[in-house]
């Protein structure tokens, strides 16, 4: 007999033109690939090697053959793979519907007795009547599901979850009764065979025993809360509420109107809110509390706040009360409403006055926004936000010179207030603009251009219409990848920067020894917090006048942005305010003090501008070899630019002795 499914290659010689020998022992490794890989019984051994059934038998019990239980399976698997197409036999549907058939019939025959032994059989082995009622079958279904699947369950892992949704899909058209006409027509014929209703609960018999079964289970319920708590509903424990209050916050998921998220969204935009607070000033659920005012806001936008405060002497709440009760008498929602506005409010306005709380209440959302519209404009910026901006900027390993502009949280948490201070001054003055007061003038201009009303507007994008909208043009940003990629290149290890502004360029050499200075003193306290938050080390802080001050720390490069003269106004103090002849003077005084009299500097790069490039130059071209003269940006344009027609830009330039 020969096997066509075997490997030839596998085995020692091929059997068909070297048969195995009379007195030939059969060789060891062949007889191990047939009978334990391949799962060859022991008589389909013996006609492969064409040897008597005693030599078979021998051959196993002296070199103790033996096969698992594992190996069998998966032979079994390739057998029917190799024959049938399939790893499990039930996949072939004449089987699988014969093997349908011959259960259906049973069943049929002697389904309660199948059903009774199965569960005798397991109790007898278990103790339960169900397998998944045991836990030991429970853990072993999770561990299984585990090794196989990555889930406890089957149905959480997604691949097999869609299988069986396209399987539903297939046979009855849907994966639920109300998508299947099938499932449900199947489930109803089931339902009206067995209670004669469609649904269960329309059985009087069967929502008796429901609503029993409720009963005596809640009943219980509350008896072992007692004893275990005290009370019969943990909800009822002070600490359970504060919890389910904390998790509400976080989820979002507290009743509230329309307006109430309206104001929530709005609020969010520029401060820490709270939701729903309860301190023992103040110990009712607040709407919201901001944190950095200190304030207590109330919005009573539902109807039962009266949209009015509650006046006993007032007519027109007289009247209103009046109303109510006679609605009261049939409705306990107006029973409730009743004790909100003429109780729980005035009780709210006590405690409030009582302990001089910082405490408003708004009934409209106009009321709100004129509120809103006076108050200072504050930029939000969320911790994990720069966390997760300073890790990009740790481990970004591209091309540093061709990145863009917008690495700016970081900055912007830390120097936010100098960087829009004139912006800030300009909002809180609200002059008129163009014949409107300025607020009104930007309101209407991001409502153009964004789509955007005062409810909607962020105050990031209030201060970006200053510059946008021609009122002023503000400060610019600059990025962080410059310097980074310079010292990649140069191989540097120290770096001063004699103009260091926002902070950029002190994130950029984030792991190098860097000297920081500038003649602000708010920019200069402002990057000593942010190196602080990141803790970054080898950082020496100077607020001085460049042109006249040299670091007494060595250093092997200066890199620097300088001003763009007077484009942009930082403060009183800074060259911006000089003439241009002044300005240039600054220039080589910072170029002599920084570069010119330190011998242990090197290199001396700074990023400028088309307009300004040549100028800036000239001091350094006689004196030094100009090392590297590139364009810088992603866009390849000014970071004061918004015409992207005009193609003027950045370079970084550098020097070195």
């Amino acid at each position: 007999m020969y096997f066509n499914f075997i490997d030839l290659t596998k085995l020692s010689r091929n059997y068909e033109s070297q048969p195995l020998g009379l007195k030939e022992d059969i060789p060891l490794e062949d007889f191990k690939y047939l009978y334990i890989e391949e799962n060859l019984t022991k008589k389909e051994v013996a006609q492969f090697f064409n040897c008597s059934a005693n030599k078979v038998k021998r051959t196993i019990d002296e070199n103790n053959f033996k096969k698992d239980n594992k190996t069998i399976a998966q032979s079994q698997r390739n057998m029917l793979l190799r024959t049938k197409g399939v790893t499990n036999c039930m996949k072939l549907p004449e089987i699988a519907n014969k093997c349908r058939e011959s259960f259906a019939e049973t069943m049929k025959i002697r389904k309660d007795e199948v059903i009774q032994k199965r569960r005798n059989t397991l109790f007898a082995r278990t103790g339960y009547i169900n397998a998944s009622m045991n836990p030991e079958t429970k853990k072993k279904k999770e561990k299984t599901c585990l090794k196989h699947w990555g889930v406890t369950n089957q149905l959480k892992n997604k691949e097999i979850k869609d299988k069986v949704k396209n399987t539903y899909k297939q046979r009855y058209g849907g994966f639920t009764l109300e998508k299947s006409s099938i499932l449900r027509n199947k489930y109803d014929n089931t339902m009206l065979k067995r209670y004669n209703v469609t649904n269960p609960l329309l059985n009087s018999e069967i929502r008796k025993r429901s609503a029993e079964t409720l009963r005596s289970k809640t009943s219980e319920i509350k008896r072992k809360n007692l004893i275990k708590y005290g009370v019969e509903w943990p909800s009822q424990l002070e600490r359970v509420k504060s919890k389910i209050n904390e998790t509400k916050r976080k989820n979002k998921t507290f009743n509230s109107s329309i307006l109430e998220e309206t104001v929530y969204n709005l609020l969010n935009n520029r401060y820490t809110v709270i939701r729903q607070y309860e301190c023992e000033k103040y110990p009712h659920k607040c709407d919201f509390y901001i944190k950095e005012l200190d304030l207590f806001i109330e919005v009573q936008g539902h109807w039962s706040h009266g949209k009015m405060i509650y006046n006993p002497d007032s007519e027109q709440c007289i009247k209103k009360l009046k109303k109510w009760k006679e609605k009261a008498k049939t409705s306990k929602y107006y029973q409730n409403a009743i004790k909100t506005w003429t109780y729980y409010d005035v009780l709210k306005r006590e405690h409030a006055k009582k302990n001089n709380l910082n405490w408003i209440e708004f009934f409209k959302l106009k009321d709100i926004l004129e509120w809103y519209d006076k108050q200072k404009l504050n930029i939000k910026i969320e911790k994990d936000i720069i966390d997760k901006e300073f890790k990009t900027i740790t481990s970004y390993d591209k091309n540093g010179y061709e990145s863009g502009y917008n690495w700016n949280q970081i900055v912007l948490y830390f120097q936010w207030k100098e960087y829009y201070k004139r912006e800030l001054q300009l909002w809180n003055d609200n002059n008129d603009i163009k014949g409107m007061p300025l607020h009104e003038f930007i309101y209407e201009n991001r409502n153009k251009y964004l789509g955007k009303e005062l409810g909607q507007l962020t105050d990031k994008e209030i201060l970006r219409a200053f510059k946008i909208s021609g009122i002023h043009i503000g400060n610019s940003m600059h990025s962080p990848f410059y310097i980074k990629q310079f010292i990649k290149d140069y191989n540097i290890k120290s770096i001063y920067d004699p103009t260091g502004g926002w902070g950029h360029r002190l994130l950029g050499a984030h792991d190098i020894s860097y000297i920081y200075n500038d003649i602000n003193s708010n920019t200069f306290n402002n990057c000593k917090k942010m190196c602080d938050y990141f803790d970054l080390q080898n950082k020496i802080f100077y607020n001085k006048d460049c042109s006249t001050f040299t670091p007494v720390e060595e250093y092997e490069a200066v890199f620097t942005c300088p001003p763009y003269w007077n484009t942009e106004i930082y403060s009183e103090k800074g060259v911006e305010n000089l003439d241009y002849d002044s300005f240039l003077k600054w220039w080589d005084k910072t170029i002599e003090y920084s570069f010119l009299n330190k011998k242990s500097c090197k290199y001396f790069a700074f990023i400028i501008n088309q307009r300004y490039k040549d100028d800036l130059k000239l001091p350094l071209l006689n004196k030094y070899s100009l090392s590297k003269e590139q364009v810088v940006g992603k866009t390849q344009l000014s970071h004061l630019q918004h015409n992207k027609n005009i193609k003027k830009c950045e370079y970084l330039i550098v020097f070195s002795k």
